[in-house]
């Protein structure tokens, strides 16, 4: 870990979080002491508007020491106003206590004065570290669906005031009044508060007060909610992506993922010459495989990436990466841990060598045997290819614990299979039994990735062998050099350079997770094909906790989106 940066980094979250323990600690002791004048001290002469006001301060405070705990601006400023407005409620019920020359006169000046100076004074110093922005789009809808609510709220209010006055206050309620009873629910401006004589009344007055309280504490939790990242028209955006692909020399086939699914934002440094695509999820900025184009220009992207999270209360974290730019992820303060490998099939190699194996060679006799031919399809795809492609493809979906994911590899849709080459098995009847798409990853032509495999529930068994071992041969006679198998989870982390906690929590998680996932089956299906395996890590920030928050992140955003983008499909 990088020492200059973690001291830069305490020292950015140190005055935010002091600020954030003292309101917690000072809005807790407003609510005690509120408690106990207004039961202990009610006969006293002291101003029961004050001690509401106290008590609502005091609330409001601890609520929004959790976000100033978060660098929140809007925290900041509500907490600054909150102050202002305590301290000119505690002048006023201070005089009284002068004049009567308290015995607790230290006390409550030093509670209702020296305190919150001291706060607007922390606050003050340490305005510049609140930084993170709000969801102002969300403030805004938060602030309408509000005044729809009071509106609604005030016309029930003026309407049951005027039709129960008389049986239920004992008092006739013009409409006027009526106005006047429910803009002021708490007695503030009039000196006869109403009282309910019946069960109606007294259910009316409830009802009346928690709406208006609900619209009021809605607003306020809008007003400090973390800003969402809004997935609109990203098309500009992609598209100088693609540019950005297309001009790396060493970009690959799995960067389609970062194109598909469109669940992605792009950022760009600000030469424009570098990018990285990511997702934000609960406070989590994935980032997909690291940047891409012009790489002499990667860390500053980071760097600049890394201060937007900053700004955002976002943590930032790089999923499914090499150890490529390992010295600049160590440099901007993450972790590396180790989650897989990936297989890749030299098909040179694998088609003049591993093919020649026994398994392999039965496998070709026993289908040919049985009428299956192989047929690589290119788009278009005729619509009754992709009704029957979507058939197989719900017959899979239905068996075992199989689910469509998303963020990191593609989900069945028309719309993808529209774009990808597509090899299938048919039986004998010419019927499609089986089929795997290629990602359509127009700048790389050495490396060709498949993502969907996938078979009918009246496919021969080992299917899925008889479509890769026919596809690797015909991506040799296309160009291709090597095949990209997919990430195997969990798998190499034994010849992992780091054995902490996370690495023995994974190997074991690797060892005994069967029951719930094969990963030893996933690993052993395609070590068959006598691939090289490659390291695939994660880097991260925050220690345990950080590494367990990205993980969960990752795994709920590949599930959401792709359930999303189905059902959204038509």
């Amino acid at each position: 870990m990088n020492v200059k940066n973690t001291d830069k980094h305490f020292s950015e979250i140190f005055g935010p979080r002091l600020v954030s323990i003292v309101v917690l600690c000072h809005g807790a002791f407003i609510v005690i002491l509120s408690v106990v004048d207004l039961v202990v001290l009610r006969h006293r002469h002291i101003n029961s508007l004050s001690l509401y006001i106290s008590l609502l301060v005091g609330l409001t405070l601890i609520y929004l020491s959790s976000m100033l705990g978060r660098r929140k601006r809007s925290a900041f400023i509500a907490t600054a106003v909150a102050y202002a407005f305590y301290l000119g409620a505690s002048l006023e019920g201070l005089t009284d206590i002068l004049r009567a020359r308290h015995r607790l006169l230290a006390v409550a000046i030093l509670r209702t004065i020296v305190l919150p100076l001291v706060i607007l004074l922390l606050l003050f110093i340490n305005r510049r570290k609140f930084v993170v922005r709000s969801d102002s789009q969300g403030f805004q809808s938060a602030i309408f669906l509000s005044l729809i609510i009071l509106f609604v709220t005030f016309i029930y209010g003026t309407l049951g005031y005027h039709i129960l006055g008389k049986d239920g206050f004992h008092h006739r309620l013009s409409i006027p009044a009526a106005m006047h009873y429910t803009v002021d629910q708490f007695n503030l401006t009039t000196n006869q508060p109403l009282v309910s004589y019946t069960d109606k009344a007294t259910l009316f007055s409830d009802s009346l007060t928690f709406v208006t309280v609900f619209a009021v504490l809605y607003v306020l939790i809008a007003f400090v909610q973390p800003l969402r990242a809004r997935f609109g028209d990203q098309h500009v955006s992609r598209e100088k992506f693609i540019e950005l692909l297309n001009t790396q020399h060493d970009a690959i086939s799995e960067d389609f993922f970062k194109l598909w699914p469109q669940d992605k934002q792009y950022f760009f440094d600000s030469s424009g010459k570098s990018g990285l695509a990511f997702h934000v999820h609960r406070g989590v900025a994935l980032v997909l495989g690291g940047p891409a184009g012009k790489s002499a220009r990667f860390k500053q992207l980071l760097s600049e990436f890394q201060y937007v999270c900053w700004g955002n209360d976002w943590r930032p974290a790089i999923i499914h990466a090499d150890k490529s730019l390992k010295e600049i992820y160590d440099g901007l303060d993450f972790s590396m841990q180790k989650i897989g490998e990936e297989a890749v099939v030299d098909l040179y190699t694998f088609t003049s060598e591993t093919i020649k194996d026994k398994y392999f060679r039965n496998i070709i006799s026993r289908f040919n045997k049985q009428g299956y031919t192989f047929e690589l399809l290119t788009p278009r795809h005729h619509q009754a290819v992709l009704a029957r492609l979507k058939e197989v493809s719900d017959q899979w979906l239905s068996r075992g614990n199989h689910v469509e994911r998303g963020y990191a590899m593609g989900y069945f849709s028309e719309q993808y299979m529209s774009m990808c080459e597509v090899a299938v098995a048919r039986d004998a009847a010419g019927t499609i039994q089986a089929f795997i798409n290629l990602v359509p990853a127009e700048f790389d032509k050495e490396e060709a990735t498949y993502d969907l495999l996938r078979s009918s529930n009246h496919a021969l068994g080992n299917v899925n062998d008889y479509l890769l071992v026919n596809l690797c041969q015909s991506l040799l006679e296309s160009g291709y050099k090597r095949l990209n198998l997919g990430f195997t989870p969990l798998v190499g982390l034994d010849r992992s350079e780091d054995k902490g906690l996370i690495s023995n929590l994974l190997s074991f998680a690797f060892a005994n997770g069967d029951r719930f996932y094969s990963f030893s089956g996933l690993y052993r299906f395609k070590n068959k094909y006598e691939p090289k395996w490659k390291s695939r890590y994660v880097f991260y920030q925050g220690g345990v906790r950080g590494f367990t928050k990205c993980m969960n992140a990752l795994m709920r955003t590949m599930s959401t989106t792709a359930k999303f983008r189905t059902r959204a499909r038509p």
